[in-house]
Parts: C-alpha cells; structure tokens; sequence
C-alpha cells in the first residue's frame, strides 16, 4: 500500500495529538509506546492503546534477558536511559515516549521496519546490545535522499541519548520548533479523536505501514 507524504504526516499527527494528551494528563507518560499500540480505525485515524496501564501491572519488576529474541524485539523502541537502568521498577517516561515516538516516525518515513529490520536483517539482541553499548552512535539510517529535511532534524532531536536534549511533546504540538511542527501543524484541527474504541482495536498500525497484515519484524 502507497503511503504519500500527506497521509504519513496525518499519522505523526495523530500521534502526537495522543501523547501531548497522555503527558498532560494524571498519566503521565505512555511507557509502551511502540507501533504495534497504534491501531488504525475505519476513517484511517491512528490512536494509541496500551497507556495508563501500570497499576494494573502490578509493582513487580520486569524480568529482563537481553539475550532473548522475543524480550528484544519488544525492546526496539525503548529509550537507551531505561535500558541502561538497574531500576527494573522504572517503567517509562515522558522523555522515554519521546524516543519510541522517534522510533515509529523513523517506521512511518521509511516503511523498512523499526531499525530498518526489513532490510538490514539485524537481529533483535543485536540492535539492543548496540544501543546499550554505544550510545549515540548507533541509531536508524536514515534516507536523506527521500526524507524531509526538517523531519529527520526532529528524528536526531527526538531520539538524543541525553534525554534533556529532547523536544517535549507539547513543544512539538504547538509549533515551537522549526523542524516537523512547521509541516504538520497544518493537520493540527482534522482530527479530535485520538484514542483506542471498540471498534479500532486489532487494525494495527503495521497493516498500514508494511504488508497488509504482516508484523513489521
């Protein structure tokens, strides 16, 4: 399915209509954002699942083995400060949403998968033990080429290894920067109704952004 640049933005969009939400709400922060908790609905309207869930969690730590295929690959879009942490209590942040959300734009753009898995064949384990040994170094490639200008300056900024160095959301939204605010702002009015119903579960994003109905690794 051909995406044209209109209609990737109106999803970037959207997602940041849904985290400015969560981050300015009792919530706080999503802390599982990843593309497989963006769901599509009928009128192509993408809205975030998953979120204010962590009471329900429970307070138990996470059982991490970063060598382990399946712990990784839900790992791909995991800040490099949370990876790093010993703190298994630690379960998100706003900053943290902030690079995941980098994470998903890089997907949207690029259509190869988180990482560009689809055509770089790196492993789970691989691309996390990267991430954690060398820092900003290593990040997803990115098609200058093809991409916005302005949008790959919000990716670098948005996935920094110095969470302090990351734009807030509400900065995004409202314009305040010269990267992607300038180009999606004009979607800011479409849409008000961001968030999981009844009817949009089970249509995730990744029907859209990859083969219809494949995952996206």
């Amino acid at each position: 399915m051909n995406l044209d640049w209109n209609f990737k933005y109106s999803l970037i969009n959207d997602i940041v209509k849904g985290l400015s939400f969560i981050h300015g709400s009792e919530i706080g922060f999503h802390g599982n954002l990843k593309s497989s908790n963006c769901v599509v609905d009928s009128r192509f309207v993408l809205k975030l699942t998953d979120f204010g869930l962590h009471g329900l969690r429970g307070n138990r730590p996470e059982s991490w083995d970063f060598d382990d295929y399946d712990f990784c690959k839900t790992k791909l879009w995991t800040a490099p400060e949370i990876l790093h942490s010993q703190n298994r209590f630690v379960l998100g942040t706003p900053k943290g949403d902030i690079f995941a959300f980098s994470i998903i734009v890089h997907e949207i753009a690029e259509r190869n998968g988180p990482w560009g898995t689809n055509i770089n064949q790196l492993e789970p384990q691989i691309i996390v033990k990267r991430l954690r040994d060398t820092g900003a170094a290593f990040r997803p490639e990115m098609d200058k080429t093809s991409l916005h200008e302005e949008l790959g300056s919000l990716l670098e900024r948005c996935w920094a290894e110095d969470p302090r160095e990351r734009p807030e959301i509400a900065v995004i939204r409202n314009g305040e920067t010269r990267d992607i605010a300038a180009i999606i702002h004009p979607f800011m009015s479409f849409r008000t109704d961001h968030f999981c119903s009844a009817t949009s579960v089970g249509r995730h994003v990744w029907s859209v952004l990859g083969s219809l109905g494949q995952p996206l690794i």
